[in-house]
């Protein structure tokens, strides 16, 4: 279910967040014409780097349920911050009670 998804997606994303960088913590989630876009940014400068996580290793999957579920990841940085997005695409009817895109 896509809320489910939405969900999870916000949560792994924050959780990566907050474990590694200082506050503020901004989530934002933007209803667009065919899709949903998530999006977790901080103030602190810098890159982030994935990589897979060890076989036993309790902690590291988070980036890739993300990826998994959404239809397209991707991240930005720059002096002020930086920002790691997931978008997921409506399959079907747009669900009751979204806003229209503006």
């Amino acid at each position: 279910m896509l809320a489910d998804d939405v969900a999870l997606i916000v949560g792994e994303l924050a959780a990566n967040a907050w474990g590694r960088r200082q506050p503020p913590i901004v989530v934002m989630i933007r209803f667009e014409e065919a899709s949903i876009l998530i999006e977790v940014s901080d103030t602190e400068p810098g890159v982030i780097v994935f990589s897979m996580p060890e076989p036993l290793r309790a902690h590291g999957r988070g980036f890739s349920i993300v990826a998994s579920l959404a239809d397209e990841v991707g991240l930005y940085a720059d002096h002020t911050g930086k920002a790691v997005w997931a978008r997921l695409y409506f399959h079907g009817p747009v669900p009751a009670g979204v806003p229209p895109a503006a």
